[in-house]
């Protein structure tokens, strides 16, 4: 269990690792700010109903895909690693906030700011940069061990960039994220604890 939680603390601190890398790379090689885009300001009217409406359709999405890949044939069982994180975070509790808080600020960063601004840059095209970014997005969590593991985070990448691009505005979907993953997360560890 300890190489379990030793081996997830090194893997965020790489990806916070990368994410610094991204940075510099934005700014001293590419000469531009990290943010191509300006964000936006709204209510706290909107914030509310953004992340509480982008969180039901991210259930829902994780839903429709684990139904449909049932009917495909396709096991949608937690894989053993994922079984293994759950035990390790309903040990170390903390290590819950630091995932979803690494989950939601440093990948909506990389994805969203970063990956998705770039590309639409290159392919002068709205569509075909939200596609790309997503499904890197979804192949970052084949670790996680199954394929719903990836379809899932492809489709929500897609819902979080289109978005993006609407309203520009990256708070949402941070705070989104994080919630999103703190519910799972935590729903998963409590459905664990109650098991043994």
């Amino acid at each position: 269990s300890s190489g379990i939680e030793s081996m997830f603390v090194f893997s965020r601190l790489l990806l916070w690792l990368s994410l610094l890398l991204m940075y510099l790379y934005s700014v001293k090689v590419e000469k531009q700010s990290f943010f191509l885009k300006e964000e936006k300001k709204y209510s706290l009217g909107f914030y509310i109903l953004s992340v509480v409406s982008l969180i039901i359709i991210s259930i829902i999405i994780s839903a429709i895909a684990g139904i449909t890949l049932k009917v495909a044939g396709v096991t949608v069982e937690k894989s053993q690693r994922m079984i293994q994180m759950i035990r390790v975070f309903n040990e170390k509790k903390w290590l819950i906030y630091f995932a979803v808080l690494t989950a939601g600020i440093m990948e909506e960063l990389m994805f969203r700011i970063y990956l998705l601004s770039r590309l639409e840059l290159i392919f002068k095209n709205k569509y075909l940069p939200v596609i790309i970014s997503s499904v890197f997005f979804g192949l970052i969590h084949f670790g996680y061990g199954t394929v719903q593991n990836i379809i899932v985070p492809i489709f929500i990448g897609i819902l979080f960039s289109l978005f993006y691009i609407r309203y520009q505005n990256i708070k949402v979907l941070m705070i989104t994220h994080f919630l999103y993953d703190l519910i799972l997360i935590s729903a998963s560890v409590y459905y664990y604890s109650q098991k043994q």
